[in-house]
């Protein structure tokens, strides 16, 4: 029985019996994967704090042959990601990365390029002010990664109009941008305005680590956020519970 060592982010924890926990974890060797931290939520446990959500850290685990669960034996510490965890409004967006992550992502699927994107969102956040934009960018980054890239100079249908003029829509059918005129053949697809269209748009072009490069304002970054995350919910077909909170925090801050 193998013993296997990856860095990994926890991504999600569910108690299990008296003192074990299932964590979903998205490594760097393996994807998004589950395993279980044995004694863990024991006053003396050996792993103590060092699994809580967020957590970007190594692991020994292992397998046993025909189980769906990893058992972890060792962890230490990368980044514990402290001040994101201590921010309401830096933990909600943390939170929304997570669970995107936790339902949209299939599971065991090794994808170096979403790991390094998933660490450098997560620290951006935790680092920096204009948490709604890198959360933005990366609810984006992970579409175009997932297959879902949108086409930003034609229609995904038709190919040949331009997306510049009139309302447009937003198929998660047909995975892109549809022309007003190609929206008329997606009931399901959404609604979406020129000032969303033109903030996907600059958001491709954008560098996450540098708030210039994100050319829009914080409110229609929010509307574009809220309309994302029913493309998203479409696509797995069931309804995230953090977008609720960030409703309540886009009219609290």
């Amino acid at each position: 029985m193998p013993l296997y060592k990856t860095q990994a982010i926890v991504v999600n924890s569910v108690n299990f019996g008296e003192a074990n926990r299932i964590l979903t974890l998205y490594t760097f060797k393996f994807g998004k994967i589950q395993a279980v931290v044995k004694g863990i939520r024991k006053i003396k446990s050996r792993f103590g704090s060092s699994m809580e959500l967020f957590t970007n850290c190594t692991l020994m685990l292992y397998r046993k042959e025909g189980k769906e669960l990893y058992t972890v034996t060792q962890v230490e510490v990368i980044n514990s990601l402290r001040f994101l965890k201590e921010n309401l409004k830096k933990m909600v967006f943390g939170s929304y990365i997570l669970e995107i992550l936790l339902h949209f992502v299939p599971a065991e699927e090794k994808n170096e390029e979403l790991y390094n994107l998933l660490i450098k969102t997560l620290i951006n956040i935790e680092k920096k002010d204009y948490v709604e934009k890198i959360a933005l960018t990366f609810a984006i980054q992970l579409l175009s990664i997932a297959g879902y890239k949108m086409r930003t100079d034609v229609c995904v249908i038709c190919k040949t109009k331009p997306l510049d003029k009139g309302s447009l829509g937003l198929s998660y059918v047909f995975g892109g941008i549809l022309c007003a005129k190609c929206s008329l053949n997606d009931e399901e697809a959404l609604s979406i305005s020129q000032d969303i269209f033109k903030t996907i748009k600059n958001v491709y072009k954008a560098n996450i680590d540098t708030e210039n490069s994100m050319n829009t304002n914080t409110d229609l970054t929010m509307e574009t956020i809220l309309l994302l995350n029913v493309f998203f919910e479409n696509i797995v077909e069931r309804k995230f519970k953090v977008p609720a909170v960030l409703k309540k925090l886009a009219i609290a801050f």
